[in-house]
């Protein structure tokens, strides 16, 4: 029983301390106010303890408050001092306490009231604790919380968001109108009561106006512009705002009044090289008898002398134009009698430019402008530039340089040159000049290009003698730039070179491979190292020349492997014409084991003299093959391994086995296939000198025989058989050694062969008539 209560009190001692750290609080008031008041701000203690003395710092805006005397301690702590100072700017610092250490007495309530003043910001502003201390009548430390408050101060508060509105230069009887906003960043309305006099300005709207808390207006502002006046006035609001400062904002207003009185120079347009009329315009709502004034013209746009066109503005006036540089136009206008020149608008002269310039929009721009009245002085206001709008064509090449690089004397070049017309007017090509000795062109002239639109032409170049060529192609026009430019360059050789011919050659065997020499100039000697292919050897000793170098001296030396070096030269001043002439017969053997295909020989070191001695050799322009191929001895087109017919005719047309029909007697009657008129004659059977025995020949009708016609024959693709007495029933196709390849039973008009392999095959046209036999030639 005894553990049972101490278990108790133990919890019950736990809960009233946890209850004490909970509910000793100090609060703060929170409170509205408004503007510069003297207001009470009450700090209240909620305690479950007994508390004989606090301390604490009150934190808080400067500029929204301050600290006023009269600081009272209320009932409930009457035996207690209070202490209240402000040991920095924002803090007021509070002490409470008893000489005796007694405990303020009950347990809530207000128990500080202090004295305070709230200043002109209006808003919603926090109040906030530091450094509280709270102790008990045994002195010991007592836990506490303070609850901050708010204190919210009301009033408007007056923001003008501009601080000067400035009208510019206003024309004599305009209306212009700007704005001024007003805004309140108050939590009360902002009540704007009047202004101060403002002449010449004036507020559109009437006053009192109100504006709402957060809100702004803008304000119309006008101004007088009945004359002539440069002014700037300064704008007072009578308001409600507390802040001294904030109240007396003003808004800087500022106009310039004049009359308007200008120069403009007008725009003009029209084509390259032509009179284009500018007008010049004076408005003036003030007299004037004089001016002058200077244009700044574009280059290559020119003023036409004596082109002045005077309006009937003038009244005895003199105007005159004269260049003072060759870019600036000076024009000067006066009456010596001081006469005003008529009117208010208008035209006053013209006068003439005439470009020389690419398309486009050109500003004529007027400078040391000054428009005179005798007692007004210079009443300009503003002067206007003008602008010059020209059309004009404008060539463009597709290239402006053509290089040919390096080219062979015997040889032409051609090249498609673009010729476009950019401009906006039409293109007039009247003369092109070059050297027509190498450069040809098919144009035919005067050319005429419409604006957007191209012709081409074909350059050709024709060299004629070896050397560096650069030339100029001028395409002469009615552009801005009279001329274009093509440069064409190149540099020219005579070609002499030597390379081997093309040839099939074949392995294991010696094959003769010709050199031949390709000379643009007379030679007298020749030499070179040739480089061969791996698998390659020659027998320098076995060189040979030609016929046409039969006297020319021949040595060849090895100078390695695969490298041999070969001189041909003449001792009697023999020469090789120009041309493409067979020189040098090489024997060369070719090895088993060199792959089937297409060699080149290498040439490194070749020197051609010419007839004084001179290496007159250039770039190779062409190499020559050596094709390997296998061996074909009897020309046929089918190589050795593959052909079953040796030794066939010259000219014949063999099958895939290299037999023609004069080396097959395909049915074995005798009689080979180029002759055997009849296919397939029964073994045994005696047949005549065209292949034909008694049952071949069985025909009931021998008009059906001569009525049957191949066509074509030979054949590519399509056959077509027709008879003309009989109809054909079907058609065999046999190859030259008797095997049937293909048999035909409609559609003889049309018999598709793409399936037959070249050669020769004997067709067996059946009909009710009989049989009768075709030779059919395949290619």
């Amino acid at each position: 029983m005894k553990a049972f209560y101490t278990v108790i009190a133990s919890f019950f001692l736990v809960f009233i301390i946890q209850s004490t750290e909970a509910q000793n609080s100090i609060v703060f008031d929170t409170k509205e106010i408004g503007t510069a008041t003297n207001f009470d701000f009450d700090i209240s203690l909620n305690n479950a303890d007994e508390i004989a003395g606090l301390q604490f710092d009150i934190t808080f805006n400067a500029a929204v408050f301050e600290l006023v005397n009269g600081h009272q301690l209320a009932s409930r702590a009457d035996s207690h001092t209070l202490a209240v100072s402000n040991p920095s700017e924002g803090v007021i610092r509070v002490l409470v306490y008893s000489d005796a250490n007694a405990a303020i007495r009950g347990n809530s309530g207000v128990i500080i009231n202090l004295k305070l003043k709230s200043k002109t910001l209006p808003g919603t502003f926090n109040v906030n604790d530091d450094a509280l201390v709270v102790s008990s009548p045994e002195q010991t430390a007592v836990s506490a919380t303070i609850e901050t408050g708010a204190v919210k101060v009301l009033g408007p508060i007056l923001n003008i968001t501009s601080s000067e509105v400035n009208f510019g230069r206003v024309p004599i009887g305009s209306g212009p109108q700007r704005t001024v906003s007003i805004k309140n960043d108050g939590n009360l309305d902002l009540a704007l009561t009047g202004i101060n006099t403002i002449t010449p300005f004036s507020i559109q709207e009437s006053f009192p106006i109100s504006i709402a808390p957060n809100s702004s207006k803008n304000l119309t502002l006008n101004v007088n512009s009945g004359s002539k006046y440069n002014s700037s006035e300064t704008v007072r609001f009578q308001n409600n705002d507390a802040d001294p400062l904030r109240k007396i904002k003003t808004v800087v207003l500022k106009a310039e009044v004049f009359a308007v009185n200008e120069i403009r120079i007008g725009a003009g347009n029209g084509e390259i090289n032509t009179a284009i009329e500018i007008p010049v315009v004076i408005e003036n709502m003030e007299p004037f008898n004089g001016f002058q004034f200077d244009i700044k013209l574009p280059n290559d746009i020119t003023y036409v002398e004596n082109s002045l066109v005077f309006s009937d503005r003038l009244d005895g006036h003199s105007v005159s134009a004269s260049l003072i540089n060759p870019t600036t136009l000076r024009f000067l206008g006066y009456s010596s009698s001081n006469k005003n020149f008529k009117g208010t608008a208008g035209t006053v002269f013209s006068f003439q430019l005439k470009p020389n310039v690419s398309s486009g929009n050109y500003p004529l721009r007027i400078e040391e402008a000054i428009l005179t009245h005798t007692s007004l002085g210079d009443i300009l206001s503003d002067a206007y530039n003008g602008a010059i709008q020209i059309n004009a064509p404008n060539l463009s090449l597709s290239t402006s340089l053509i290089s040919y690089g390096t080219v062979p004397i015997t040889e032409t070049r051609e090249t498609t040159i673009r010729l476009s017309n950019s401009g906006s007017a039409t293109l007039n090509i009247n003369e092109v000049m070059y050297d027509a000795t190498a450069l040809s062109l098919d144009v035919k002239l005067p050319l005429v290009i419409e604006a957007g639109q191209f012709e081409e032409v074909k350059l050709t170049f024709t060299p004629k003698t070896a050397g560096n060529f650069s030339k100029a192609i001028s395409f002469r026009h009615n552009g801005a730039d009279v001329q274009n430019v093509l440069n064409v360059s190149a540099t020219i050789f005579s070609p002499n070179y030597v390379l081997v011919e093309n040839v099939k050659s074949y392995k294991d065997q010696i094959n003769k491979i010709q050199i031949v020499l390709k000379n643009n100039d007379a030679v007298k000697g020749v030499q070179f190292d040739v480089e061969l292919p791996i698998g390659f050897r020659m027998d320098v000793d076995a060189i040979r020349k030609t016929e046409s170098t039969s006297d020319f001296s021949l040595v060849g030396s090895q100078q390695n492997n695969t490298a041999y070096r070969i001189i041909l030269y003449s001792s009697d001043n023999s020469i090789i014409a120009t041309g493409d002439t067979a020189i040098i017969e090489l024997p060369v053997f070719i090895e088993d084991t060199v792959a089937l295909g297409d060699y080149e020989f290498q040439f490194l070191n070749t020197v051609i003299s010419d007839v004084n001695n001179k290496n007159i050799s250039s770039t190779i322009l062409e190499k020559g093959l050596i094709i390997v191929a296998l061996k074909d001895s009897d020309g046929d087109g089918v190589a050795d391994d593959e052909d079953t017919c040796a030794d066939t005719p010259a000219g014949e047309t063999v099958d895939s086995n290299g037999c023609a029909t004069s080396q097959v007697d395909s049915d074995g009657d005798g009689v080979t296939d180029d002759k055997d008129t009849c296919a397939d004659t029964p073994a045994g059977e005696t047949v005549d000198s065209n292949g034909c025995s008694d049952t071949s020949l069985r025909v009931k009708d021998e008009v059906f025989d001569e009525s049957i016609f191949l066509f074509p024959n030979p054949v590519l693709n399509i056959l077509s058989i027709e008879s003309e007495v009989s109809p054909i029933l079907k058609v065999q196709f046999y190859s030259i050694v008797g095997e049937k390849v293909k048999e035909i039973k409609s559609n003889f008009n049309s018999i598709i062969t793409n399936d037959l392999s070249r050669g020769i095959y004997l067709l067996q046209i059946y009909s009710d008539k009989g049989i009768t036999n075709k030779r059919l030639i395949k290619n």
